[in-house]
């Protein structure tokens, strides 16, 4: 009878890219939401959000990035 490790974790560059996906396609629906509504009121929150949103992603590309270079180094 063989016996099966537990279930592990999901892969990093799996886990960042999704979330990357998720960050991409929330800030089309705010970019959407501001130009079909031009009569909002504060739409500078919406803005705001998306700054962050655009920053979280470039933090996680970066850390992949990184994170890919290192694993090259390590099969060297």
């Amino acid at each position: 009878m063989e016996i099966k490790p537990p279930l592990g974790v999901s892969p990093h560059w799996f886990v960042y890219l999704k979330r990357i996906r998720e960050l991409n396609e929330a800030i089309g629906r705010y970019i959407e939401h501001v130009e079909s509504n031009r009569h909002i009121e504060y739409p500078s929150q919406y803005y705001m959000a998306i700054a962050q949103w655009a920053h979280e992603i470039e933090g996680l590309a970066l850390l992949e990035a990184e994170i890919c270079k290192a694993e090259r180094k390590e099969q060297t």
